[in-house]
């Protein structure tokens, strides 16, 4: 029975021993590994980081070439009564008559078709936008609205 304890007990000592060869072994290979994700995670990141500049200078660029064209359409009619010298080349024409006929004769249009006009074009698209600087017709044409 000694014998069998001895024998026990030199196996437990082999095992134990070849038990603490294997951990360093697993501990070598796991530090191997983990250096090699480590080394792969870096690259990744790297590569990460350049193709992230890589954009940003892009963008910059595009940035740098891009522009804007706002295109606002604006109409002008001018009230004659105040100018002399125009009503003197043109004859003598009431604001009514530029309002409702469109004054010279070779205008096409008048005040009212173009605020009409506009009118039904910002109601079908709300996007668009339109300047109109003569509050004295604007004001007729409102009135006439009501």
């Amino acid at each position: 029975m000694a014998q069998t304890i001895n024998e026990n007990e030199e196996f437990k000592n082999q095992m134990t021993a070849e038990l603490e060869r294997l951990e360093k072994v697993l501990d070598k290979h796991t530090a191997a590994i983990k250096t090699e994700h480590v080394k792969k995670m870096k690259f990744i990141q790297k590569k990460v980081a350049d193709t992230s500049l890589a954009i940003d200078d892009l963008k910059q660029e595009q940035n740098k070439t891009r522009r804007v064209l706002h295109i606002v359409p604006h109409s002008h009619t001018d009230d004659l009564s105040s100018d002399k010298e125009l009503q003197r080349k043109l004859g003598e024409i009431s604001s009514e008559e530029m309002y409702e006929k469109g004054v010279p004769s070779n205008f096409v249009g008048t005040v009212n078709d173009i605020l009409n006009t506009m009118k039904d074009e910002l109601v079908a698209d709300g996007n668009r936008t339109f300047t109109f600087g003569d509050l004295k017709f604007f004001k007729q044409w409102y009135d006439t609205l009501n």
